[in-house]
């Protein structure tokens, strides 16, 4: 029988973890845990409405769009570790962060959908 890097007989592993003071579940690989969906979706409305508020308020002062795209950072960072715990997916984690921080400064108007196409089709290979 083999436990994590003990191998031996039931009664010898047993005989091992009572003689140090060990327990079994020390040397067994757990599967990891996901998180709850909690997790995913609160960031994911924060920064649904940071975009609202960015978007729909008539005129937002400078020192509001610059608190409004800090909490939407905060969110979008939060979202991204959540989904990076979560999945364990490099490639989706930057995606997530990447296309958060798009969408926050479209809605401040520092870039226009123009300016991410034309910056993707300088991006794409061949």
């Amino acid at each position: 029988m083999r436990i994590g890097n003990i191998d031996g007989t039931p009664e010898e592993i047993r005989d091992l973890c009572e003689l140090h003071n060990l327990s079994v579940a020390n040397f067994i690989d757990a599967p990891p845990r996901r998180s709850h969906w909690g997790w995913v979706i609160l960031p994911a409305a924060g920064i649904v409405l940071v975009l609202v508020i960015i978007l729909f308020a008539p005129v937002l002062k400078p020192r509001t769009i610059l608190i409004c795209l800090t909490l939407g950072a905060g969110f979008d960072i939060w979202l991204a570790s959540t989904v990076h715990l979560s999945f364990r997916n490099t490639f989706v984690t930057w995606l997530v962060l990447i296309g958060g921080f798009v969408l926050l400064l479209m809605a401040c108007g520092v870039m226009l959908p123009e300016d991410v196409l034309d910056l993707l089709k300088k991006q794409k290979p061949g």
